[in-house]
């Protein structure tokens, strides 16, 4: 399959690729939906099976999943965490409340705050 940038003219396509970082987080996810790219934040639940967490992927991360579409006809798979890299206990947390998904400095902030 061709790549869909490959149909525009040069001067169609070094636009394209400088409006992109312009547009707002809901017409990027749009595009998104319209060509099957994901954007959600898969976990792996306790029986192993993969399912979406509530978290989406960051505006940058959304980009560069569309310009890679753009230039290679080709969809990434969706970002997903394995149990072993979650904290404890955090894995049934985002099955069952409204925990958000933190990590790295933010999680650490975060236990900072509620100690």
């Amino acid at each position: 399959m061709k790549p869909p940038i490959a149909a525009l003219d040069p001067t169609e396509r070094e636009r394209l690729l400088n409006d992109i970082y312009y547009l707002n987080t809901a017409e990027l996810r749009g595009f998104c939906n319209a060509h099957a790219i994901p954007f959600a934040i898969l976990i792996e639940a306790p029986n192993g099976r993969r399912t979406r967490s509530k978290d989406l992927d960051r505006k940058g991360i959304v980009i560069d999943r569309i310009l890679h579409f753009l230039n290679t006809a080709t969809i990434k798979p969706a970002r997903s965490f394995a149990r072993k890299w979650l904290p404890p206990g955090i894995s049934a947390a985002l099955h069952s409340s409204p925990t958000r998904f933190c990590t790295g400095n933010t999680e650490i902030a975060m236990r900072r705050r509620s100690s």
